[in-house]
């Protein structure tokens, strides 16, 4: 990425911003927000997202990583229709601008909890093709958690659409230098590992759905972080069962699942990783 001082955007962001802070569980600051119409050099009087990163290799590499995404999109290689880059990067005054497209929906957890009886297969065999897409240019996402994905939809929930965004922490073309967030799951820094997508969509899902459900401490401090998988899926069941139905179908059964959500280091799940493979785009496809 060229070291680009954008002036003129730098005086119209100092001028009318008004930066939110995105902060992670533990309360740490990750980045700021605003919400603007687009200025030159974005184009139109359409609103953007401008993310504001503390200039730093991290930071760079996220730049980096949106700009691939959008290379690839404008080669035809990537739906424009499901990945949502940014449309725009700068470097001004020791910060990190990320100009992405301010698109209105909301995360897969959200609509599953808004329609939990809508059949899930459909658009989950999108969302497949669409990481296949990934995969088949030697890309994997690598933070593909519920609210990465957004769920554009028409009334009472029909026809939804997604897009799939934050590549932050992506492993892109057989490279990626850092890690963005450095509390994130250890498997995503190991790479591109195949079937991590997809899996960890299914199952952060889960996880925030009986977060939401589940509102006392005690469960959600030390029950559920060392519960079972499978029990997972059968607690959201009665209130989620399209969810349930889908999970049901596409992960295999295996009593160390609950030992690859959780792992914090490498050798804490060798067996796991290799289980991952059950879950590359292709094979899902082949189940739905």
């Amino acid at each position: 990425m060229d070291d680009i001082l954008d002036r003129d955007s730098c005086k119209y962001l100092e001028k009318y911003a008004q930066w939110e802070t995105i902060k992670d569980r533990d309360g740490v600051t990750i980045s700021k927000y605003c919400l603007l119409p687009s200025q030159p050099p974005c184009t139109g009087d359409d609103l953007v997202v401008i993310k504001k990163l503390l200039d730093s290799p991290e930071a760079r590499t996220e730049a980096i990583n949106n700009l691939h995404i959008r290379k690839l999109i404008e080669e035809g290689l990537l739906d424009a229709r499901h990945f949502l880059p940014a449309r725009q990067v700068f470097v001004c005054k020791n910060y990190v601008y990320i100009v992405t497209d301010f698109i209105v929906g909301m995360s897969f957890s959200d609509y599953v909890k808004k329609y939990p009886d809508k059949d899930l297969t459909n658009l989950f065999k999108q969302i497949a093709i669409s990481v296949k897409s990934l995969e088949d240019n030697r890309i994997s996402h690598r933070d593909m958690h519920y609210d990465n994905i957004l769920i554009v939809c028409g009334k009472n929930g029909c026809s939804p659409d997604f897009m799939i965004f934050d590549f932050g922490a992506s492993y892109i073309d057989g490279i990626t230098p850092f890690v963005v967030n450095h509390n994130i799951n250890f498997i995503q820094h190991l790479g591109n590992i195949p079937g991590l997508d997809l899996f960890t969509l299914l199952t952060s899902t889960t996880q925030d759905l009986l977060r939401a459900v589940y509102q006392d401490e005690n469960f959600l401090d030390n029950i559920l972080p060392d519960m079972p998988f499978e029990e997972q899926v059968e607690l959201i069941e009665p209130i989620f069962p399209k969810l349930a139905e889908l999970i049901r179908k596409l992960i295999v059964p295996n009593s160390r699942l609950t030992e690859l959500i959780e792992a914090t280091s490498f050798n804490d799940a060798p067996q796991e990783i290799e289980m991952l493979k059950n879950y590359t785009a292709k094979k899902v496809l082949s189940k739905l």
